[in-house]
């Protein structure tokens, strides 16, 4: 099995490979875009694009010699669509994005440049003909969140046995899949004999209110179907889950280790 981020590096090396041309000398400078959602006040250390960086130049892409990287982090998720124009506008060769909103501003922003995503939901909603094909200018990888929610609520119940009320926290704004995420969440629920509030942020600053309004709740643990804001929130995350004292279940070991 190819590891995620090595797929992810190869098929953003192959698209910078694949914009030369004969008209194009070797040592022609290729542009890649990097797309995603962040905190811009206290971004967090980022070690998997450390290492995403340096498996690019093993493949011979080095910034700042071939390559040069046009990073355009969002505070907001509303701020993504111009980002997501402003590297059109720039005739990037390549686009990586990161999180769903990221990889629908940039399928908004062009269907020529080739996009690769990470940590998207649903491809076939974001413009993908299928899995084993995607078609046109998107491919990456897709962290599946509709198929994998149900295991984590039934872990949550074996975890806690006599839990009986969790806090479902969306991070993003519902793209067209989570109606799919909704219906597996409820039937594994009614399964297990839990009852779910769901607490849906529209910002950074609501992770506070939502922690609060899940104790008010009297939530036994909270399910966090998080997206980007999540992950470069995490250190915050886990902190208001200790404070609360409310386990927490999520997706990305990055949440996890920040607790």
């Amino acid at each position: 099995m190819i590891p995620r981020r090595t797929f992810v590096v190869a098929a953003i090396a192959g698209a910078l490979t694949a914009s030369r041309t004969e008209a194009q000398p070797a040592a022609t400078t290729a542009r890649l875009g990097m797309l995603m959602v962040t905190s811009l006040s206290n971004p967090p250390p980022m070690p998997e694009l450390d290492g995403f960086m340096t498996e690019l130049r093993q493949l011979g892409w080095s910034e700042g010699q071939n390559l040069t990287v046009e990073r355009r982090p969002a505070g907001n998720l509303d701020d993504l669509p111009g980002l997501a124009a402003e590297l059109v506008k720039l005739n990037v060769t390549v686009l990586f994005t990161a999180g769903p909103e990221a990889t629908r501003a940039a399928r908004g922003a062009t269907a020529t440049i080739p996009i690769v995503m990470i940590a998207s939901t649903e491809p076939r909603q974001l413009g993908a003909a299928g899995l084993a094909r995607p078609g046109g200018n998107l491919t990456g990888l897709t962290v599946g969140q509709s198929e994998l929610v149900g295991k984590r609520l039934e872990l949550l119940k074996t975890a806690i046995p006599r839990l009986a009320r969790v806090a479902v926290l969306w991070d993003v704004p519902r793209p067209p899949d989570d109606d799919e995420i909704l219906k597996k969440m409820t039937a594994v629920a009614g399964t297990l004999g839990l009852r779910l509030h769901y607490l849906q942020l529209q910002g950074a600053r609501d992770f506070d209110r939502a922690f609060t309004a899940a104790k008010q709740e009297r939530a036994g643990a909270l399910l966090l179907i998080e997206g980007p804001r999540a992950v470069a929130n995490r250190a915050q995350v886990a902190e208001l889950a200790l404070r609360h004292r409310l386990p927490m279940m999520g997706a990305f070991r990055q949440v996890v280790e920040a607790g």
